[in-house]
């Protein structure tokens, strides 16, 4: 009858000893299973954290581009006067020029304060094609991380007393 008892008990020794293997299996396969979650998880959440950084820094460039075209709009430099009034985005193109020498002279001031990383180009397109680069703080062109912004002007010509259509684009450097 011992050993019987003995060998029931070995029995069931062996048969706790399978069902305690089998339940570590058990738990191995579900914290695998938990890690591979876990590092997709913080995939995802990298990937999604880098698009939202893209998307800032090129809505802060966005807005530097408007920042810059505001202060080019409220330029008094550049702006068409008629009996001392001055008319809605109209710019007079030999103000234009003068004011390019005047960069020249002052670069430092106009990179810093009024066109920080930046290129402006104004354009003639109607009746004349002419581009003059009103300021370029020397990057290539790649370097610009979103599309330029451009406006819609009127340039003044006081040689012949012309108006043209054209626009000024503003591209932010990254």
């Amino acid at each position: 009858m011992r050993m019987q008892l003995l060998k029931a008990a070995q029995e069931c020794t062996r048969c706790l000893m399978k069902k305690a293997q089998l339940k570590t299996g058990e738990t191995i396969i579900v914290l695998i299973i938990f890690f591979i979650l876990l590092a997709g998880g913080m995939v995802f959440y990298a990937k999604i954290q880098t698009y939202t950084s893209v998307k800032k820094v090129e809505e802060v460039q966005e807005l530097n581009a408007i920042a810059i075209e505001q202060r080019i709009r409220h330029m008094s430099e550049i702006s068409c006067t008629i009996d001392g009034s001055v008319i809605f985005d109209c710019y007079d193109i030999m103000k234009v020029e003068a004011l390019q020498e005047t960069i020249e002279d002052y670069k430092s001031y106009y990179g810093t304060v009024i066109f920080p990383n930046s290129r402006v180009v104004i354009t003639s397109v109607y009746p004349d094609n002419e581009e003059v680069v009103l300021y370029d703080y020397g990057y290539s062109d790649e370097s610009v991380a979103v599309e330029p912004f451009r406006t819609p002007v009127t340039l003044y010509n006081p040689r012949d007393d012309t108006y043209n259509f054209g626009y000024i684009t503003i591209g932010v450097y990254s």
